[in-house]
């Protein structure tokens, strides 16, 4: 099951397919040094992808020179405080110690394969980091991506074997 998650992933995450990117950023100095990346919303049925896909975006703030709480940590201080992702900011921010933190809603987030026929993956969602310090929204994206392929579209076998039928029903 994780190999699908990588796999799906990585091809969308290389921007291999088809992908919108509406982002803001509205501040640019004066950066949070610590961050913690809350837990990602979505369907109740999608946790085990939303944590893969909140994992992703933490070590995406690690690689950037982030200070980071670890994800274990954060789960376990809200948990402790009673609070959710959509909590108060401030209290966040003094309950996780850290001078920003991260918001992720996924509202779709699928992969379909069909062995070596192919595949279809799409991630909707939106993306909010905040200084928690002034409790303002540093930069936010709404991304939609969606990627077909496989090795036999990408061999372009499929084009062949079309392009086969069609000959074969000339000859008839």
């Amino acid at each position: 099951m994780m190999r699908h998650f990588v796999l799906f992933f990585g091809v969308v995450w290389a921007g291999i397919g088809c992908s919108s990117l509406d982002s803001k950023i509205y501040v640019q100095e004066n950066l949070p040094h610590t961050v913690a990346v809350l837990p990602f919303q979505g369907e109740a049925d999608q946790q085990e992808k939303l944590a893969f896909v909140r994992k992703s975006f933490a070590n995406y703030f690690a690689n950037r020179g982030f200070e980071q709480l670890r994800l274990d940590l954060v789960d376990k201080k809200l948990a402790e405080a009673g609070l959710t992702a959509g909590s108060d900011l401030k209290k966040l921010g003094e309950v996780l110690q850290v001078d920003g933190v991260v918001r992720g809603r996924i509202e779709a987030i699928s992969n379909v394969n069909a062995a070596y026929l192919g595949y279809r993956s799409k991630l909707e969602g939106t993306l909010e980091f905040y200084d928690v310090r002034t409790q303002k929204l540093i930069w936010k994206g709404l991304r939609s991506e969606l990627d077909y392929g496989g090795v036999i579209i990408h061999s372009g076998q499929v084009v062949e074997g079309i392009s086969t039928q069609i000959d074969n029903s000339n000859d008839i």
